[in-house]
C-alpha cells in the first residue's frame, strides 16, 4: 500500500553537486549575507559544496572581499588585481612585482647608526646593511663571509667621525675561510693642498682586511666622510668600492700599508 511517505534509507547522503547541476545555479546571487536562488535560501554546507566544485575562476566583477582570515593560493594573482591588506600579509614563497609597489608606513630599516669606539661585528648579517659611524672608531667592522646563499647583499659603510690613527681600526671579514675582497679603494687628503691628492688602488689577490687610518696618506682612508660599498658578488668573493679620506697635507699614495690578508680572528 502507498501512503505517500518516501522511506528514508539509513546511511544515505546526497552526492555532491555535478557540473551540470553547478551551471543551472551561476545566476546565484548574494543578499543580505544569504546565497539564495530567487526566493529560496540554501545551506552554508550546500554553499561551500558548489563553491569548491566549481573548479573554475570566480568573476566578482569589481566587488571587494573583507574581513578575511588569511588568503590561501596555490596559483598565480592575476595581472591588475589589487591586495588591500590592514593586517599582517605573510608570503612563505617568493613574492614577485614587475610592476610599480607603493607601500605606506616603510621605511628603511637597514640603517645602523654605531656611536661607539670598540668593534662592530656584523658577521651575522644575512641582508642589506647600511652602517653609519659617529664615534671614534679604534676596533675592526667585521663582515659576513662569502657565500652562495648572500650573494647580491650590500653592506654599506659611512665614516661620520674621524677613526683612530693607530691602524687599530679597519673592516675585515674571518681569517678562517676563502673569503677574499677585491676591487677598489680611492684615497684623497681632506684639504687638497698638494698635487696627487686624490689616487686609486686596486684591491687584488687575498685581501681580507681593509685598514684605515685616519692621518696616514697610505692608508685606505679613515678621517670623516671617509665610504665603503661592499657587494657580495660570489662564494667566498666580496668587490669593494671605497672612498677614504686622510688628513694632512701629503698627497696619498695607497700601498700595502692600507691591506692586509689577515682577517679578524
Amino acid at each position: 500500500m502507498n501512503c505517500g511517505v518516501q522511506p528514508k534509507v539509513i546511511g544515505w547522503h546526497k552526492p555532491p553537486p555535478r557540473t551540470a547541476e553547478i551551471n543551472q545555479y551561476r545566476d546565484t546571487i548574494i543578499k543580505g549575507g544569504f546565497l539564495t536562488m530567487g526566493s529560496k535560501r540554501v545551506g552554508l554546507a550546500r554553499t561551500q559544496a558548489l563553491i569548491e566544485n566549481l573548479k573554475r575562476s570566480l568573476d566578482l566583477n569589481g566587488a571587494a572581499l573583507t574581513d578575511l582570515g588569511s588568503i590561501v593560493t596555490t596559483g598565480a594573482i592575476q595581472a591588475g588585481t589589487t591586495l588591500s591588506c590592514d593586517t599582517d600579509f605573510t608570503c612563505g614563497g617568493i613574492a614577485t612585482f614587475t610592476g610599480e609597489t607603493t607601500v605606506a608606513g616603510i621605511r628603511n630599516t637597514d640603517l645602523i647608526p654605531n656611536s661607539g669606539t670598540a668593534a662592530i661585528d656584523l658577521s651575522s648579517t644575512t641582508s642589506d646593511v647600511k652602517l653609519v659611524t659617529t664615534g671614534v672608531l679604534a676596533g675592526d667592522i667585521k663582515l659576513p663571509v662569502a657565500t652562495t646563499d648572500n650573494v647580491g647583499m650590500v653592506i654599506d659603510i659611512f665614516i661620520g667621525a674621524t677613526v683612530a690613527s693607530d691602524a687599530s681600526c679597519g673592516i675585515s671579514v674571518s681569517n678562517a675561510g676563502s673569503t677574499v675582497i677585491r676591487g677598489v679603494v680611492t684615497t684623497s687628503i681632506v684639504v687638497a693642498a698638494n698635487g696627487k691628492e686624490s689616487t686609486a688602488m686596486a684591491v687584488t689577490g687575498s685581501i681580507k682586511r681593509i685598514i684605515l687610518d685616519s692621518n696616514n696618506a697610505a692608508s685606505s682612508g679613515g678621517a670623516i666622510g671617509s665610504r665603503y660599498t661592499f657587494i657580495y658578488a660570489g662564494a667566498n668573493l666580496i668587490f669593494v668600492d671605497g672612498m677614504g679620506l686622510v688628513t694632512g697635507t701629503t698627497a696619498t699614495l695607497p700601498t700595502g700599508v692600507g691591506m692586509s690578508t689577515t682577517g679578524f680572528a
